[in-house]
Protein backbone atom coordinates (compact mmCIF):
# COMPACT_ATOMS: atom_id res chain seq x y z
CA UNK A 1 0.00 0.00 0.00
CA UNK A 2 0.90 3.39 -0.56
CA UNK A 3 1.31 5.77 1.87
CA UNK A 4 1.25 9.45 1.72
CA UNK A 5 4.03 11.93 3.28
CA UNK A 6 6.77 8.62 3.39
CA UNK A 7 9.55 8.07 1.08
CA UNK A 8 8.93 4.94 -0.90
CA UNK A 9 10.65 2.38 -3.53
CA UNK A 10 8.02 2.47 -6.55
CA UNK A 11 7.88 0.54 -9.65
CA UNK A 12 7.41 2.13 -13.05
CA UNK A 13 3.98 -0.02 -13.75
CA UNK A 14 2.30 1.73 -17.08
CA UNK A 15 3.90 4.27 -19.25
CA UNK A 16 1.30 6.56 -21.05
CA UNK A 17 2.49 10.10 -23.48
CA UNK A 18 2.10 11.92 -20.21
CA UNK A 19 3.53 10.54 -17.96
CA UNK A 20 4.20 6.88 -16.08
CA UNK A 21 2.57 5.15 -13.47
CA UNK A 22 3.91 4.08 -10.07
CA UNK A 23 3.22 1.68 -7.98
CA UNK A 24 4.81 -0.62 -4.70
CA UNK A 25 5.45 -3.62 -6.81
CA UNK A 26 4.42 -5.30 -10.30
CA UNK A 27 1.49 -7.37 -7.90
CA UNK A 28 -0.05 -4.25 -6.75
CA UNK A 29 -1.11 -1.90 -10.00
CA UNK A 30 -4.18 -1.46 -8.70
CA UNK A 31 -2.72 1.23 -5.75
CA UNK A 32 -1.05 3.18 -8.26
CA UNK A 33 0.00 7.08 -8.64
CA UNK A 34 0.75 9.23 -11.68
CA UNK A 35 4.49 10.96 -12.01
CA UNK A 36 3.70 13.81 -14.61
CA UNK A 37 6.01 13.80 -17.66
CA UNK A 38 7.74 16.67 -16.78
CA UNK A 39 8.97 14.76 -13.00
CA UNK A 40 10.13 11.64 -14.57
CA UNK A 41 13.83 10.98 -14.75
CA UNK A 42 15.07 10.39 -17.77
CA UNK A 43 16.08 7.05 -18.72
CA UNK A 44 13.27 5.46 -16.32
CA UNK A 45 11.77 2.28 -17.86
CA UNK A 46 9.15 0.03 -17.18
CA UNK A 47 9.71 -2.35 -14.25
CA UNK A 48 12.42 -0.04 -12.77
CA UNK A 49 12.78 1.76 -9.18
Amino acid sequence: MIKLGEKQKLVVVKEVEFGVYLAPNLDEIENKVLLPGKQVPEGLKMGMK
